[in-house]
């Protein structure tokens, strides 16, 4: 009887066989999870992808639409100041056209006298009294001399600081406009004193005022919330850090007023930049490290309710430092921390 005859090596071959078996389900098994695995994440960057073409699309509409707003101000402005000066130019024109005119007339009445007078001395004939009269008193010719006739143009309109004023009147097609914002007194933890016109606030080292309970200070850190808070719209305004060595400077939901135990997070509803230990941050979790090419002196801080963004930027030349993206579903409140009392914080008139 052959080897491959007898049970016992059938056996063995089967066995064999399904054991392989099972290693070949169990990698078949896996390579099918790992291609839907890899479709899943296909299907994410596709959408991903779809997601960021649509982003784009709304960005470059919008910057579209923010430079057409520009291009028509200052296109309106062109067109109102061009025939202006035309105009002018005309009245000016015609002044010395007409000066010229006079002048020619005049110019040909003296040469017709001068011509009488030559004929008389050459034929030697000094004629009657009356003759030469005549010819004398048309030799008095009163001739107009033409004005400056350039200085009527108004130089103060058309030139001076031309660039100037079309930038103080492009405040009217600006959106958003920085608008004058003050300091909340309500909100404000005991140390921090705030200046009579609410514009600037420091830390003191000792109790500003009392906090009496509910009344909706803060109490774990010296901050301070704007006056105005914010449930719908686009809005922008500007804060001095100047000296100041230790600041967080953004936005803050109205809920987080008076709130014990409070981070400095977005998860609290806080969205800001900070200056901690001489270094920037933003106050995410974790907190993210920014670096900066130059000292930030002044923060312009940017708000749409809409779009859920918050963004913070350095507002002496606009560079961007960084931005919030989140969901805003209370009213949203300029915000203020600061725990140096060698220099405030100062909310900013603009300043063009």
């Amino acid at each position: 009887m052959a080897c491959g005859n007898r049970p016992e090596a059938t056996c063995s071959v089967c066995l064999d066989f399904y054991r392989d078996s099972e290693k070949l389900q169990g990698t078949l098994a896996a390579l099918r999870k790992q291609m839907e695995d890899l479709f899943e994440s296909h299907s994410q960057d596709e959408g991903n992808l779809i997601k960021l073409k649509r982003k784009a699309d709304c960005l470059r509409k919008d910057i579209s639409c923010e430079f057409a707003k520009l291009h028509q101000f200052l296109d309106e402005e062109e067109q109102a100041l061009i025939p202006k000066l035309a105009q002018e130019e005309a009245a000016v024109l015609w002044e010395i056209e007409e000066n010229a005119r006079r002048a020619s007339a005049q110019s040909a009445s003296v040469n017709q006298t001068i011509a009488d007078i030559q004929k008389r001395l050459s034929l030697q004939e000094t004629g009657s009294l009356e003759d030469i009269k005549s010819i004398t008193n048309r030799v008095v010719v009163k001739f107009g001399k033409p004005g400056k006739a350039f200085l009527g143009l108004n130089l103060g309109e058309f030139g001076g600081p031309l660039q100037y004023r079309l930038w103080k009147r492009m405040l009217k097609v600006m959106d958003p406009v920085p608008a004058p914002l003050t300091m909340d007194p309500r909100s404000a933890h005991p140390l921090l004193l705030l200046s009579d016109d609410r514009t600037q606030v420091t830390v003191s080292s000792h109790v500003a005022r009392q906090l009496s309970e509910g009344s909706g200070r803060f109490s774990d850190y010296p901050s301070v919330l704007g006056s105005e808070g914010f449930i719908s719209g686009r809005h922008y305004w500007e804060v001095e850090v100047g000296g100041n060595t230790a600041w967080d400077v953004g936005v803050a939901r109205e809920s987080v007023r008076g709130k014990e135990l409070l981070t400095l997070e977005t998860k609290t509803g806080i969205w800001a930049v900070a200056l901690w230990y001489g270094e920037y941050i933003a106050l995410t979790s974790p907190r993210t490290h920014l670096v900066l090419s130059a000292k930030l002196k002044k923060l312009g801080v940017y708000l749409d309710y809409e779009a859920g963004q918050v963004s913070l930027y350095n507002a002496d030349g606009m560079s961007h430092l960084y931005t919030f993206s989140d969901r805003f579903t209370e009213k949203m409140y300029p915000y203020f921390n600061t725990y140096c009392s060698a220099d405030t914080l100062k909310l900013t008139p603009l300043q063009i």
